[in-house]
C-alpha cells in the first residue's frame, strides 16, 4: 500500500492511495480522502495558526510530493 499527502491548505489536507496485490504487485484500487480541521464544536480553523509547528512539518511533507 502506498499513502502519500497530495493536498494541503491552511483548512484542510488530501491523502491519496494505492493498494496492491501481494502476490503479484498488480494495482488493485485507489482512492483518496479528505480532511477538514475542525474544533470541538464542529467549527473550521486555521492549521497555522493554531498548530505552526504541525503546519510546518505537514508543509515539508507536501513539497515532496
Amino acid at each position: 500500500m502506498e499513502t502519500w499527502l497530495s493536498g494541503l491548505t491552511r483548512a484542510r489536507m488530501e491523502f491519496r492511495y494505492r493498494v496492491f496485490r501481494k502476490e503479484d504487485g498488480v494495482l488493485a484500487a485507489e482512492g483518496m480522502t479528505a480532511h477538514a480541521y475542525v474544533g470541538a464544536k464542529i467549527k473550521p480553523f486555521d492549521l497555522k495558526k493554531r498548530y505552526p509547528m504541525l503546519w510546518e512539518k505537514l508543509s515539508l511533507a507536501a513539497l515532496k510530493n
